[in-house]
């Protein structure tokens, strides 16, 4: 890897107070535990924006936790939503879950994940095996309350420009 981008990104993580900077082939696991504790422990909602969701472990822990009344939303890229490994159809019909496929005009690539309004997972990994397995990606787990504001703010806007999946 580039010492100038481990350094940019290194200095990124330390101006927005990330609790944990992980990337993935190398740190793989302790990522997939560290979100998927993470979605156990919440009480309230979860709010996902994600191109797809293939990980069939953190899809588990989000029906886990849909189970025990956690309201949980999730916007999908309008391209991927149709795909036959994607995971929104199944995910689609448990109670506790609304699925949004962004409209069409757009990419959807801003990949987060915020849990309770207090904790906040993003980075450039979708929520895909591929994505921890074969793709080099990094993730930023932060409790910044001005970035987790920004990025609920952000997901508003992408609701508005997405259609509730039936």
């Amino acid at each position: 890897m580039n010492k100038y981008f481990l350094i940019i990104l290194i200095s990124v993580s330390s101006m927005l107070k990330a609790d944990n900077l992980y990337f993935t082939i190398q740190d793989s696991k302790n990522i997939i535990k560290e979100i998927k504790k993470s979605i156990s422990s919440s009480k309230l909602n979860i709010k996902i924006s994600s191109y797809h969701l293939t990980n069939k472990s953190i899809t588990k822990s989000l029906k886990n936790v849909s189970k025990k009344g956690v309201k949980v939303t999730i916007i999908f890229d309008q391209k991927n939503s149709n795909k036959k490994y994607s995971l929104m159809r199944y995910l689609a019909k448990y109670k506790n879950f609304k699925i949004y496929i962004m409209d069409s005009k757009w990419s959807l690539h801003q990949n987060y994940i915020i849990i309770d309004n207090k904790l906040l997972i993003f980075g450039s990994a979708n929520l895909s095996k591929s994505a921890f397995l074969k793709n080099l990606e990094f993730i930023f787990i932060s409790k910044n309350k001005s970035y987790i504001r920004k990025f609920n703010k952000n997901f508003l806007w992408l609701i508005s420009h997405s259609k509730l999946y039936d």
